[in-house]
């Protein structure tokens, strides 16, 4: 190829293929990231779904261990702010 070409046709495909081999990993990376982001994202979703109808029952129970962590700060037995 040397001899035929020359030296700025080898410079020129070795170029091309390292630019050709890196938009192929650019592309496999792209499609690998965005499935997994698709797929974690239907996930998350389907998981808020099923905690939106017990919402309120969940946030009731944070706020009461809220306040009985804030009753134990104070010193007052949990039982009488309960």
């Amino acid at each position: 190829m040397i001899e035929t070409w020359g030296y700025w046709a080898l410079l020129i495909s070795t170029f091309l293929e390292g630019e050709t081999i890196l938009i192929i990993g650019a592309f496999v990376w792209a499609v690998v990231i965005g499935t997994a982001g698709y797929l974690f994202g239907t996930a998350f979703e389907a998981l808020l779904g099923n905690i939106k109808h017990i919402e309120m029952e969940l946030m009731s129970i944070i706020g009461l261990a809220g306040l009985a962590g804030l009753a134990g700060l104070a010193g007052l037995a949990v039982w009488t702010i309960l």
